[in-house]
């Protein structure tokens, strides 16, 4: 037996150990009912541990709490999370009328969900994620007329989703992320009035994303990401009055930006990366307006687009700003002095918190980061991996007043030197050139001291963190006359050099030349 195996069995022990003791300490006892059900459930139950077969649980500790005991109990709620549980749902379970609240969430069990479950008329949240069950979704889910919470994500549910939700009068959420669905979205969860989540991201969905926002009044979050919906965005959304996080990334919209989403002005989070938007002046100049977002996305759009010189944004509160895999090329960053708000939003002061992420090349399942601190992440601005042209912008050196900053400018196509005014930025925590078409001497004194060889690699620059300087004539450079030059080949040590390998070759003619051809040699070279 491995120690996972001993520690699940302690869980197991101090599981029916504590129940013990609180049923002991209230004087209180299972309803016979409950009892049986909870009895033959955990009893059909299996594990999948290595090692262990069988029940997981002695459903004979049960029968000794009801002999111990007067006062009777019901069961309200089952959690069964994250215990490795396998097979299909017990039947049994639905004869526990009483309960509320069912979480079978990250186990291994299979099948469909069990007819019994339908049963649980009193259910108010029903937890099946993270499983591996399989099929359609049973049209028998519209039995729980009281579900308040429904998540059946991370499965491998199929089909069309039954049009069956409008029993569900009292649904708030339903999460079904991450599975095998098709179709169309169920008129009765597009017009849903209770509905404040619905997040359907990650399936085969198709048609048009057709939502009632006049009937979806309670609607705050909608996650739709990652289907095969067609047509434009949907220009309704901002009807949705409540509606303040939107994910819409991964459809191929082939579209522009509703000229209705300027009217958004509830809106904190959203995402169309990578959704085929064109037409980046029209986005800016409608998506600037937003005064209460806090994350946008955009990255993977807009392809072989500039970026208009005029744009005018005013964020408020923008914390995350993604912008990765944007095809342009760097316009003369000294002509937009400060104003050049698209890429740093932080440098008129209207962001206290900026972290721009990538996402190139990576399928996350996610809809974004998560975060559990934002404000404890560093000020950072993150450019890396776009197609980049131009002189590196000497004006960052006004960002000097940030107590952290990270600056990442690494696999573009810059070119020129790096301004030395950076090393002005004392507060520099991480700078990064590499995989560039930089050239000169890498600036030397402050931060720039602290960073790693890996931050200036593959370009031609030389230094401390790079190597050895070159000859000025190998690297490119303005023309000169031919006293700098001279200057330049002294100063590099290229002069000194060329003598010492010109006398040990003369000294080595002399030692080798017979005596008698002396006179001849000096009167060669030296005698006029």
């Amino acid at each position: 037996m491995g120690v996972y195996d001993f520690l699940v069995i302690v869980m197991i022990v101090g599981f029916n150990f504590q129940a013990d003791q609180a049923l002991t300490s209230q004087n209180l006892t299972c309803n016979s009912k409950d009892l049986k059900a909870l009895q033959e459930f955990m009893g059909r139950l299996k594990t999948v541990i290595h090692g262990r077969s069988g029940s997981a649980y002695n459903p004979q500790s049960l029968h000794q709490f009801h002999s111990r005991h007067t006062s009777t109990f019901t069961v309200s709620f089952a959690r069964f999370t994250d215990n490795y549980f396998s097979g299909d749902i017990p039947m049994e379970l639905g004869n526990c009328s009483s309960l509320r609240e069912l979480s079978l969430k990250v186990n291994d069990l299979t099948g469909n969900i069990s007819e019994g479950i339908f049963g649980l008329r009193n259910l108010t949240l029903l937890n099946l994620e993270d499983n591996k069950f399989s099929g359609p979704l049973s049209k028998g889910i519209c039995n729980l007329t009281n579900l308040v919470f429904l998540d059946i994500s991370s499965n491998g549910f199929s089909g069309i989703v039954p049009d069956v939700f409008h029993s569900c009068a009292k649904l708030q959420s339903y999460v079904a992320h991450s599975n095998r669905f098709a179709g169309f979205i169920p008129s009765s969860l597009s017009n849903s009035s209770t509905l404040t989540l619905l997040n359907m991201r990650n399936n085969s969905l198709e048609g048009s994303i057709d939502l009632n926002c006049s009937a979806m009044a309670s609607l705050t979050s909608l996650d739709l990401g990652s289907n095969m919906f067609s047509g434009p965005i949907p220009d309704n959304l901002p009807s949705c009055k409540r509606l303040n996080d939107i994910n819409l990334a991964r459809i191929n919209f082939q579209s522009l930006v509703p000229e209705s989403f300027k009217n958004f002005h509830s809106l904190s989070y959203l995402s169309l990366s990578n959704s085929s938007i064109s037409n980046l002046a029209s986005a800016l100049r409608i998506l600037g307006q937003y005064q209460n977002l806090t994350t946008l996305v955009l990255s993977l759009n807009f392809q072989n687009e500039e970026l208009p010189p005029d744009s005018t944004l005013h964020f408020q509160k923008l914390k995350e700003f993604a912008t990765a895999g944007f095809v342009m090329e760097l316009l003369e960053w000294k002509s937009c002095y400060l104003d050049w708000q698209f890429w740093v939003p932080l440098l008129h002061g209207l962001v206290k918190q900026l972290v721009v992420w990538r996402d190139t090349q990576k399928n996350v399942n996610e809809r974004r980061l998560q975060y559990n601190q934002l404000q404890s992440f560093p000020l950072t601005l993150d450019l890396s991996n776009n197609n980049l042209s131009g002189t590196i912008w000497p004006e960052f050196r006004n960002l000097r007043k940030l107590q952290v900053f990270d600056l990442d400018l690494s696999h573009n196509k810059l070119s020129g030197t790096i301004p030395p005014s950076l090393v002005k930025l004392s507060f520099l925590s991480k700078f990064n050139v590499a995989d560039n078409e930089l050239y000169g001497e890498i600036p030397s004194g402050g931060q720039f001291s602290t960073f790693p060889n890996s931050s200036f690699q593959c370009n031609n620059l030389c230094g401390d963190q790079g190597s050895l300087c070159r000859l000025y004539d190998e690297l490119p450079s303005k023309p000169s006359d031919e006293s700098s030059r001279l200057n330049s080949i002294i100063n590099s040590g290229f002069f000194i050099a060329m003598v010492i390998g010109f006398a040990a070759g003369f000294c080595g003619s002399i030692f080798f030349l017979q005596h008698q051809e002396i006179d001849a040699f000096v009167q060669t070279f030296f005698v006029k």
